[in-house]
């Protein structure tokens, strides 16, 4: 397991977005990204804020955070590689509260401070993405055609559009999702991912193919020069830990969903 990694039962986390906030070992962090002193992020679990897919989540998730509705952004993911930059015109129109996200975008990007963007997961990979040289960041949501269309490397390219970011300076979080112990996909699914040389392993006996997402895009990030030193993982398989997290599928296709989120605190402390 990786050195910075804590059980979920033992970690603390004080969310600084707003100096009223409750410090409870509710979420989950990235350590090493935690250090960054402009940087707020978190990851929910299911023994605690629950299911966000569900209004009642999402305002236990705003009581603990103790902020607006409209200062935590979400979009209506839909397995592209669609990027969304946030100004703060969708923050003013934003409801996280909504059934359906006025957003449609499978990750999300922007410079302002005192906002929070997320992305909601249940087997998908969830990444955060920042660049403290450039002060910004983005957040990612990666299921197998997300990661074959490489919506993780069009949000490192939106990010260099749109704020001037550059690979080598960005700092990568991995959050858990279904890993290759759990992850079985068919051949032609198993095709799509080996069009990159990250063709899943065979199962014997099962007639599937084990996929390997991380792996996958992990290759990507190296190849545009992302640093290895800086690129973070929790190494939990969604599937294998329903205890913590939401599984599609380990819970039959009727899970509930977990949320990483991100943001940059403002300069002024609020």
């Amino acid at each position: 397991m990786n050195e910075y990694i804590g059980d979920i039962l033992n970690v603390m986390y004080n969310t600084k977005m707003n100096s009223h906030a409750e410090q409870e070992n509710i979420f989950l962090y990235f350590p090493h990204l935690k250090t960054v002193s402009w940087f707020h992020h978190f990851i929910t679990n299911r023994r605690y804020i629950g299911d966000v897919s569900r209004v009642e989540g999402r305002k236990r998730l705003l009581k603990k955070l103790h902020i607006e509705e409209k200062y935590i952004l979400r979009s209506h993911q839909v397995h592209s590689k669609r990027v969304h930059a946030v100004e703060q015109r969708d923050v003013e129109k934003n409801s996280f509260l909504a059934d359906r996200p006025s957003l449609v975008a499978d990750a999300l990007v922007t410079n302002l401070e005192a906002v929070y963007l997320s992305v909601l997961v249940a087997d998908c990979v969830p990444l955060l993405v920042i660049d403290p040289c450039k002060r910004c960041l983005a957040v990612v949501h990666a299921g197998w055609r997300g990661v074959v269309s490489k919506v993780h490397l069009c949000a490192v390219e939106a990010l260099h559009i749109h704020y001037g970011s550059k690979p080598q300076c960005l700092m990568i979080g991995i959050g858990p999702h279904i890993r290759s112990c759990c992850f079985e996909v068919g051949e032609e699914v198993a095709e799509r991912l080996g069009q990159d040389n990250v063709r899943p392993s065979y199962a014997q006996g099962s007639g599937k193919w084990m996929a390997d997402l991380r792996r996958a895009v992990l290759q990507d990030l190296l190849s545009i020069g992302v640093s290895a030193k800086n690129i973070e993982e929790m190494e939990y398989c969604t599937s294998c830990r329903r205890e913590i997290f939401f599984s599609h599928r380990g819970e039959g296709g009727n899970a509930g969903r977990f949320l990483l989120a991100a943001g940059m605190i403002a300069k002024n402390g609020l």
